[in-house]
């Protein structure tokens, strides 16, 4: 069974006049190219509009649930009445969250929000939404991490073009000052996933402060044993010429550190 059901009997196609169709102020879409629903807006006047927009009644108005971009061309081309699909389902909210999250050209922060508010609304886990939207759960886990970012970061996200996968590697970071000082560079462009895993990791490196210096001096000390060990009975006449040269070297860098340390 569909997690969506959609009855014939809630759909009706009329020609409804274009001053009472409003845009719904809840669809995940915030930012939309203005270019591109002029072109679609030159498309629709020389073919006609093929797929009429779906919206619901509330009022005296008629909200759009699905086809605001088809919407704002007809207003750009002044016409007086739109072909509407008339739905007088109760899952209304669902339809218009799902239309907008199966587009492609979605701004990430606007893709997580829309996610999570399908969720909350339809009583979700992110398995079920994974299956609705065929994506994995996996992919829905790490997608609402995004809406935790600071707000300041998803807003400024949305005028700017920056990769899903960079916003999800923020998200996962603890550290809030970090986050902003890599979306600093992530607003210029120049910060990519490996960057912020590099940070990431140097984050999480022992501290020098309460004994952190002499922890990893220990573990210094005790890799360089295991090294030792494995020359144990090995003879000249096993090694390279090139392997002795750089043994020559080590033993070079060890005396220092010995004479420094020890002697």
């Amino acid at each position: 069974m569909a997690l969506i059901d959609i009855k014939e009997t809630d759909v009706t196609v009329s020609e409804i006049a274009i001053d009472r169709v409003i845009a719904d102020s809840n669809q995940p879409r915030r930012v939309f190219d203005n270019e591109k629903i002029k072109e679609l807006a030159s498309s629709i006047k020389q073919q006609g509009l093929i797929s009429p927009i779906t919206v619901r009644e509330e009022g005296d108005k008629f909200v759009v649930v699905a086809g605001e971009r088809r919407y704002r061309a007809h207003l750009i081309n002044k016409s007086s009445t739109i072909n509407c699909i008339l739905y007088t389902g109760d899952n209304y909210t669902s339809i218009s969250v799902v239309e907008n999250l199966q587009r492609e050209d979605l701004k990430p922060v606007e893709e997580a929000r829309g996610v999570k508010s399908l969720m909350e609304e339809m009583g979700l886990s992110q398995s079920k939404a994974g299956d609705l939207l065929g994506k994995s759960r996996v992919a829905i886990n790490q997608l609402v991490k995004i809406v935790s970012l600071p707000s300041e970061i998803q807003e400024e996200s949305l005028a700017i073009e920056t990769s899903k996968a960079v916003l999800i590697e923020l998200a996962l970071l603890t550290d809030k000052e970090l986050v902003l000082k890599l979306w600093k560079k992530a607003k210029k462009r120049t910060l990519t996933v490996l960057d912020i895993r590099n940070a990431k990791a140097v984050d999480k490196k022992p501290s020098t402060k309460a004994g952190g210096t002499k922890s990893l001096h220990s573990k210094a000390i005790n890799s360089s044993y295991l090294a030792v060990k494995n020359f144990t009975g090995v003879e000249k006449s096993d090694l390279t010429e090139g392997q002795k040269s750089e043994l020559k070297e080590l033993k070079k860098y060890w005396e220092g550190i010995f004479s420094r340390l020890i002697d």
